[in-house]
């Protein structure tokens, strides 16, 4: 999913939403919510702290706060959902 907006502010918050494929219950039938909820510590070593989250079965609402300089949460994030999608 391609990002609409480009989030390059730091110290501030975003609410990020990510959508499987055609809106197929992909997070349910491969049981990734536990995957997910390791992914939260690895965007917290890049300096952005999961402040909130929903995970669906075909979806994912997130509130985060970022703290980082040198990236943007666009970055960052994409980087997210591609190891979520191997």
């Amino acid at each position: 999913m391609n990002n609409r907006k480009v989030q390059s502010e730091f110290d501030t918050f975003y609410f990020d939403t990510f959508t499987c494929f055609r809106w197929i219950s992909l997070i349910e039938i491969i049981d990734l919510y536990s995957y997910i909820c390791k992914c939260f510590e690895i965007l917290k070593s890049k300096k952005i702290f999961n402040t909130g989250y929903v995970i669906m079965p075909n979806h994912l609402h997130l509130k985060v706060y970022t703290q980082n300089e040198i990236n943007t949460n666009n970055d960052i994030t994409a980087e997210t959902k591609r190891f979520m999608a191997y």
